[in-house]
């Protein structure tokens, strides 16, 4: 299926494990197929926003009558590199929505001394750039970089911003926020 592309098809194997809760029998392993293919484009809206996806249809079948089982649709943005997306219809189970709420960098998955270093950046760029002027940083790693680009100063004490973060090769969608200073010269705090 991969690079998507409409037309585009395969079979995606999966086992599943039965296990008997009383111990009775041994554990069952049973092994099946999805069909999937993609079928179309679309543009989608969820929570997160809206969103140019690909969709992806995948069937299972009964691997012994041959009859349908579950069909579970993907919606796929390239924009997100996951499925903003997924409806599910079961034969026995009935049907279900998962959508994306939100999406973005999360910095929690950084190093202490790299959070610090990140904050220091965005309090130098916030308190000594004028608007439009980046600063940038990079974990240790260089796998996740970050530019920071003040866009607006609001009354004496705040202003916005915008983050862009890429992560391994993957640029995530322009964050824009505001910070407040009301401490010491520097100092700036997310406005609530």
């Amino acid at each position: 299926m991969w690079p998507l592309k409409v037309g585009n098809t395969a079979t995606i194997p999966f086992s599943q494990v039965v296990q008997f809760n009383d111990g009775s029998k041994p554990p069952l392993t049973i092994e099946r197929n999805w069909q999937c293919s993609v079928v179309d484009t679309a543009r989608i809206s969820v929570t997160a926003g809206t969103f140019d996806t690909f969709k992806i249809e995948c069937t299972r079948n009964s691997p012994i009558s041959g009859r349908w089982r579950a069909t579970r649709t993907f919606y796929y943005a390239p924009e997100v590199g996951y499925y903003v997306l997924r409806e599910d219809q079961h034969r026995y189970d009935g049907n279900s929505k998962k959508q994306l709420l939100t999406y973005g960098f999360n910095s929690a998955y950084l190093t202490e001394e790299e959070k610090q270093a990140l904050r220091g950046t965005l309090n130098r760029a916030l308190t000594d750039n004028p608007r439009g002027e980046a600063d940038t940083w990079s974990s240790a790693s260089g796998k996740v970089t970050a530019m920071l680009v003040p866009t607006d100063t609001l009354g004496n004490a705040c202003r916005e911003y915008r983050s862009i973060y890429n992560v391994n090769g993957r640029i995530g969608r322009p964050n824009t926020r505001t910070m407040c200073s009301d401490g010491p010269v520097g100092t700036w705090t997310r406005e609530k």
